[in-house]
């Protein structure tokens, strides 16, 4: 199993939609193959910042996500012009336990 935290930044004037884009995301997601849970976190230090933490059975179930048409759709609304602050900063982990 892997985890991969994604750091996702936002501006404030995106603040609510980009909330509802990571769920609109989380929901597609968890009808792939291989996905196991997903968390959406938000910083206590910088509102701006929001995490997830999503789990999968294994990097190829999860590169078949970002590869798909599914998560294109999901996330279209956020490619146009500048929706983020900057691009998001990913880190994949595997789960030890």
């Amino acid at each position: 199993m892997i985890t991969i935290i994604s750091r996702h930044y936002c501006k404030e004037e995106n603040l609510e939609v980009s909330k509802a884009l990571l769920n609109t995301a989380g929901l597609a997601q968890s009808k792939f193959k291989g996905y196991i849970s997903r968390e959406t976190l938000q910083s206590q230090e910088n509102s701006l910042e929001l995490v997830t933490l999503t789990t999968w059975e294994s990097i190829a179930h999860q590169q078949e996500w970002f590869k798909s048409e599914e998560r294109q759709q999901a996330t279209a609304a956020s490619k146009t012009g500048t929706f983020w602050a900057k691009p998001p900063e990913q880190e994949f982990l595997d789960i030890l336990n």
